[in-house]
């Protein structure tokens, strides 16, 4: 069954009464409790307990924890201990914190830098929806800033400059007219359009391995952990630029003062793989979001932001209010 953030308070209660209503035959039935039938899917899976069940929350993040990547899990950590009355959270913590942090442990940190840098990373989510971790989770060590990533310019330029030779004809066009646009102010965003298997992620690769032997800040995002995981850094949309799912992706929770926000700031270049994956309002959030953190009413705030994906024409299931503004 298709996961579910508890920021998405209806569709995640949804999801809580039908993996615990056996034999129900509509939507009506499943928000019907004890003969009296609810408004809302929140309001039925109160009414019959599943919410107020702690084992169901820590069943929750068993089966993320198996699906999603540590990042994607803190976030839907963050999402349970704001949205959901739970009683265990430091439990869940003390339980789930090592597999939370495993993407800072395999960067090289021990375990013990590994859970406090997860649990902060957690701590600024939680306060840009405006609660507070350490209300229900006590904090394991004083905060530490995470250190700079040492990068290794000459390997990169190395690896660029011989990917580019492996590259053909319209590649290497492709990676020119990018390039190019790095040492100008305008004409600065790009859309890499082509079928599945015609060497875009490879591309991607290429341009990143070059401008990063520049040093010049790169970031490669995609809109699924899946897609994220073919690019460097394996980071999504939604942890990279905190858009609000609860907002159906319009908004993000950024603030200028966040550690994240001042290194987007620092970001020169944005690889954005699998456009055509993202709604018109989470790529709006994001141009909105760049403008506004630095300033700048140009595209993206200014930023030399390339996307790609297959253009082709999608069809998909739209809410009410969607579809009147269609």
């Amino acid at each position: 069954m298709t996961s579910v953030s508890p920021v998405e308070t209806e569709r995640y209660a949804l999801r809580v009464s039908l993996l615990n209503r056996k034999g129900a035959t509509s939507f009506y039935e499943l928000k019907t409790i004890d003969g009296h039938r609810y408004e809302k899917f929140l309001d039925a899976a109160e009414a019959a307990g599943f919410h107020d069940d702690d084992n169901y929350f820590r069943e929750s993040l068993l089966e993320a924890a198996n699906l999603q990547a540590p990042a994607a899990l803190r976030s839907f950590f963050s999402g349970l201990l704001c949205y959901c009355e739970i009683s265990i959270a430091n439990i869940l913590w003390n339980e789930f914190s090592g597999v939370m942090a495993d993407d800072f442990l395999h960067r090289g940190f021990t375990r013990e830098q590994s859970i406090v840098f997860a649990y902060f990373d957690i701590a600024d989510c939680m306060a840009g929806l405006g609660t507070h971790l350490q209300d229900s989770v006590e904090a394991p060590l004083e905060r530490s800033e995470i250190p700079e990533v040492t990068v290794n310019y000459e390997a990169h330029t190395a690896e660029g400059a011989a990917q580019y030779e492996t590259l053909n004809e319209g590649q290497k066009n492709t990676a020119d007219a990018i390039l190019a646009a790095v040492d100008r102010q305008e004409n600065r965003c790009f859309f890499v359009d082509g079928p599945g298997g015609t060497g875009k992620t490879y591309l991607y690769y290429t341009i990143y391995n070059i401008v990063v032997g520049r040093q010049l800040k790169t970031l490669c995002v995609a809109w699924t952990g899946i897609a994220a995981n073919l690019l460097p850094r394996d980071r999504t949309v939604h942890t990279s630029f905190k858009l609000i799912i609860a907002d159906e992706n319009r908004s993000s929770s950024m603030r200028r003062q966040q550690r994240e926000a001042r290194m987007l700031m620092e970001t020169e270049i944005i690889i954005w793989n699998e456009i055509s994956m993202a709604s018109k309002a989470a790529f709006e959030a994001v141009d909105a979001l760049h403008r506004d953190l630095m300033h700048n009413d140009s595209p993206f705030g200014g930023k030399l932001i390339v996307v790609g994906g297959i253009s082709v024409r999608r069809y998909r299931l739209c809410s009410t209010e969607e579809e009147k503004r269609l």
